[in-house]
This record gives C-alpha cells, structure tokens and sequence, in this order.
C-alpha cells in the first residue's frame, strides 16, 4: 500500500509505502518525487511523455505542428511490431490536437488547463470528425 500527500503547487510529493515479501516480512520506507519540468515548456507545450493505460507516447511540438511516437507499456497488451507514429496539427490556442496515427485512424486530443493531462478520442479509417459511435477514449498524462 501506499500514501502520497500532494504539495498544494503541485510540483512535489511526500509519501510512505508498506509492502510484504514472499516470504511475509514487512517492509516500509518514505517514497518522495518531484515533478520533472521541461526546460522551455509552457502549459500548451505538448513536448515531452505521456503515459496511457496501454501507451507511452512520445511528443514533440515544433510550432503548431506534433509528432510523435507511441508504444505498449506492456507487450502483451497491444501487438506492435515497431512503435506506432502519430502526427497532427494544433489550434491557434494549442490546446487541441487533431491528426493520424499510424493504424490509419483520426485523433483528437484535447490538453487540460495546467498541460499536465489530455482527453481525446481516436477512430479507425478518414473520417475528419471524431465523434459517434465508432470512437475510443485515448486519455493520458504527462510523464514530462
């Protein structure tokens, strides 16, 4: 188990966690971290990682243009060869992601006010809206 006690400017964590072995020794220690910052990085800056529940995408902004790769956290999740790659364009906020990604499919991401997270969807073949019944969730938070 674990307890984490998140400072109030969001950038530093203190906790402790207790854990039992194989064998049932008990084992606990304090378990600490601080937010990584990109040097640079401004809350529409969609540079860095992002973990899903089955991808770590990596980003990179240049203007209003991203691209990027992704790939399973864990191999036996998703069936990818290579990692996959993913590419679009930003609104004039930089808020709002929308392009392809390799499996021939639409995205949209959409970054959360303080740029540590999106919600976006994606769709399987051309279609310009991402909207219906033919969407999935695609949610992550930044790693970086």
């Amino acid at each position: 188990t674990c307890s984490f006690i998140l400072s109030d400017d969001g950038h530093v964590f203190n906790g402790s966690y207790e854990s039992e072995d194989a064998i049932g020794k008990k084992n606990s220690a304090g378990w600490n971290g601080t937010r990584i910052i990109v040097e640079g990085g401004k809350e529409t800056d969609w540079t860095g990682e992002w973990i899903s529940d089955v991808d770590i995408l990596h980003l990179s902004q240049n203007g209003s243009s991203v691209t990027g790769t992704y790939e399973p956290k864990n191999e036996t999740v998703i069936d990818l060869v290579e990692p996959g790659t993913i590419e679009g364009v930003l609104t004039d906020d930089g808020k709002i992601f929308t392009g392809t990604w390799k499996e021939k499919g639409r995205v949209r991401f959409i970054l959360s006010d303080d740029g540590l997270s999106f919600n976006g969807t994606y769709g399987y073949g051309d279609s310009e809206i991402i909207e219906g019944s033919n969407l999935y969730y695609w949610n992550a938070t930044r790693l970086q």
